[in-house]
């Protein structure tokens, strides 16, 4: 079963969408993988159990770049840090956790 990104997720993909724009070329962030995550989760689309296990991945390997500017404002901060809040940030922690929880349950992983 698909799951919809709730509001936070779609507010951090969203900003940092809008601000990856104001960037020069040179100083843009974001793999293209990253940039389709941020379009998916900023429109609200419906994400699907790989692409949330995958999200779930990629959050838990580059958390550190979240924490590194912990404190910072987002526009200080530095390309990890965007590109995190790019696949929902750390709004999407919990709420990736959660969703496997339920496919683990349902007996679907």
């Amino acid at each position: 079963m698909p799951y919809k990104p709730n509001q936070a997720m779609r507010d951090n993909a969203k900003r940092a969408l809008e601000f990856r724009k104001t960037l020069p070329p040179s100083k843009r962030f974001g793999t293209p993988v990253g940039l389709a995550r941020a379009r998916d989760i900023a429109n609200n689309v419906s994400l699907s159990k790989s692409t949330i296990l995958r999200m779930r991945s990629f959050l838990a390997r580059h958390r550190s770049n979240y924490d590194r500017y912990k404190g910072v404002a987002f526009e200080s901060a530095g390309p990890g840090r965007w590109s995190y809040d790019l696949w929902g940030g750390v709004a999407a922690i919990s709420w990736t956790n959660d969703k496997i929880r339920r496919y683990k349950k349902a007996g679907e992983l």
